[in-house]
C-alpha cells in the first residue's frame, strides 16, 4: 500500500484544508492512504475515518508533537489516544513544546512508534539533528518530507541508514494539496488499521518512495486522445527512422556499385596494359629469332 504518513488538516495549527478535500486528491493521485498526524490533539479522528470509508481511501489518525529534541509523529495502536488528555496533558489549541524523555515514555506505555520527522531542518525550533544517534526509544526517520530541500532529507537518510531505522516518506501537506501525492511511504502488506501501521514500522516492510511529478488525471475521452496522439508519433518516428535507414541503404549500395565501377575499370586497364605489353614482348622474341637465323643462313 502506498500511504502518505504526514498530512494536516485544518486540526491542526496553521492547518486550513478541509479533510475531505485531502481525501479526494489522495485518491486522484493514487494513494491507497493517509495519515492525519495534526500538531495537536483532537477528538474528530471518527470523522475522518468514516470520510474514508466513503470514498475508499484508508485513513489512518497519529500526531505531530514539538519536543526539546525535535519534531517526531507518533502513532498509537488505538486511535483515541490522539483525543485531548489521552496520554500527556496540553491545553488543545496552544503549541507545546513537550519533554523528549516524557514523549518517548508514554509512547513506549501505550505501545506505539516514533518517528523522527525532519530532524535536520533547521527551521524548526530545537532540530535533532545528529542527537538522533544518541537517542534512545526512535523506531524510524522521516528520509523524505515534502516541505524539505534534498540536502536535508539526504542527511536524514544518511542516518537512518547507519542507523538502520525505518525510512520512510511524507509529503507533510498542510495548507495545500500541492505536495499530496509526491511523498509518500509504500507498505509491503495490506494495512488495515493503526495497530497493523505501527507493525509494519517496527519491522522495517516500509520504503520512502518520492514521485517526481502528480499525475494530472483527466477525463478518458483526453486520456484516449493523448494515447493516440502518441500513438501516431511513434509510429511516425519509426517511419522516419526507417525511410533514413532506407535512403542509408540505397546509398551504401551506390556507393559499393560506384567502387565496383572503378575497380572494374582499373582492372580491365591494368589487363589491357599487360596483354599489350605482353604483345610486345612477343613480337620482339619472334623478331630476335628471326633475325638470328637470317645469320646463320648467310654463314652457310
Amino acid at each position: 500500500m502506498l500511504i502518505d504518513l504526514h498530512v494536516h488538516s485544518h486540526h491542526s495549527i496553521s492547518g486550513v484544508l478541509e479533510p475531505e478535500e485531502i481525501i479526494l486528491r489522495a485518491k486522484q493521485v493514487g494513494l491507497d492512504g493517509v495519515c492525519f498526524t495534526e500538531n495537536q490533539p483532537f477528538s474528530e479522528w471518527k470523522e475522518l475515518k468514516e470520510l474514508g470509508k466513503v470514498h475508499d481511501v484508508a485513513v489512518f489518525v497519529g500526531l505531530e508533537v514539538s519536543t526539546d529534541c525535535g519534531h517526531y509523529l507518533l502513532f498509537f495502536p488505538d486511535p483515541k489516544q490522539v483525543e485531548p488528555g489521552a496520554w500527556f496533558d496540553s491545553e488543545e489549541g496552544e503549541e507545546t513544546t513537550l519533554l523528549f524523555d516524557k514523549v518517548r515514555a508514554a509512547v513506549e506505555r501505550l505501545g506505539g512508534v516514533m518517528i523522527a520527522s525532519r530532524p535536520y531542518d533547521l527551521r524548526i525550533p530545537h532540530p535533532l539533528g545528529d542527537r538522533i544517534f544518541s537517542l534512545k526509544g526512535i523506531h524510524g526517520i522521516e528520509v523524505r518530507n515534502g516541505r524539505c530541500n534534498t540536502l536535508v532529507n539526504d542527511f536524514a537518510l544518511e542516518a537512518c541508514f547507519h542507523l538502520r531505522f525505518a525510512a520512510v516518506g511524507g509529503s507533510h501537506t498542510l495548507d495545500t494539496l500541492t505536495k499530496l501525492g509526491t511523498v509518500a511511504t509504500l507498505f509491503g502488506e495490506t494495512i488495515a488499521d493503526e495497530a497493523a501501521l505501527i507493525n509494519a514500522l517496527k519491522e522495517g516492510n516500509v520504503w520512502p518512495v518520492e514521485i517526481s511529478e502528480t499525475p494530472v488525471l483527466r477525463n478518458n475521452r483526453d486520456m484516449g486522445d493523448r494515447g493516440d496522439r502518441r500513438g501516431r508519433d511513434d509510429r511516425r518516428g519509426r517511419d522516419d527512422r526507417r525511410g533514413r535507414d532506407d535512403r542509408r541503404g540505397r546509398d551504401d549500395r551506390r556507393d559499393s556499385r560506384g567502387r565496383d565501377d572503378r575497380r572494374g575499370r582499373r582492372d580491365s586497364r591494368g589487363r589491357d596494359d599487360r596483354r599489350g605489353r605482353d604483345d610486345r614482348r612477343d613480337s620482339r622474341s619472334r623478331d630476335d629469332r628471326g633475325g638470328r637465323r637470317g645469320g646463320n643462313s648467310r654463314r652457310r
